[in-house]
């Protein structure tokens, strides 16, 4: 790996804003094929999503208001999240639901 993948990698988080993975080149939308060649509307294979922005750039207009929307419209409605010392409380939701996030 080179240096400034290492310095990106060091410093990468999933709690906070990143830029590591934001390619603004990749086509938005995109479906690839088992050796990662796109296909743009391969029938029968996957569909795009259709509130997803146009252009896959940071800090676009469009990708700032999906993540205001997301930020207060979370996938799951009443989704527990657990902190990494609720281990109790974890095991337990996982029995329950069958997944747990932490």
């Amino acid at each position: 790996m080179t240096q400034s993948v290492m310095d990106e990698l060091a410093t990468m988080t999933v709690h906070r804003e990143t830029s590591v993975g934001w390619d603004e080149q990749s086509l938005t939308n995109e479906t690839v094929d088992e050796d990662g060649n796109h296909y743009i509307d391969r029938p029968g294979f996957a569909a795009g999503d259709p509130h997803a922005p146009l252009r896959r750039k940071y800090d676009d207009s469009d990708v700032n208001e999906l993540r205001s929307y997301l930020r207060e419209n979370t996938g799951i409605k009443g989704l527990e999240i657990c902190s990494p010392d609720e281990i109790d409380r974890a095991r337990r939701i996982y029995f329950r639901d069958g997944f747990v996030v932490v």
